[in-house]
């Protein structure tokens, strides 16, 4: 059964997740991201928003897999959605100087 990684049961069997399961799960996931990073400086957009659609899945609370997915768009020249997630990259990380910079200078861009 998929699970996220904000849940601490099983949606199937109602089975609790240990503390270093989560903590496994976490880091897979943050070495995905940042191979999807890696992918996207490296021109493999698609690749890198593929990685960035299966973070936000495995943890719809993680704010770096929304920046990873709004970069692609934003490679892509998809402005509107890449704003969406730059304004669910500050909503959850609402202390992030450089992701609300990010968010006014998408802003800006799409009302020039």
């Amino acid at each position: 059964t998929q699970n996220t990684l904000d849940s601490l049961f099983c949606r199937r069997c109602g089975a609790g997740f240990s503390e270093d399961l989560l903590k496994e799960e976490q880091a897979k996931l943050e070495a995905s991201v940042a191979k999807g990073m890696d992918l996207l400086h490296d021109g493999e957009v698609s690749e890198a928003f593929v990685i960035a659609e299966a973070s936000i899945l495995t943890n719809p609370a993680y704010p770096l897999g929304y920046a990873l997915k709004g970069m692609a768009h934003e490679k892509r020249g998809e402005l509107a959605q890449a704003l969406d997630c730059y304004e669910t990259v500050v909503s959850l990380n609402p202390d992030s100087a450089i992701d609300r910079i990010k968010l006014n200078q998408l802003r800006t861009v799409i009302q020039n």
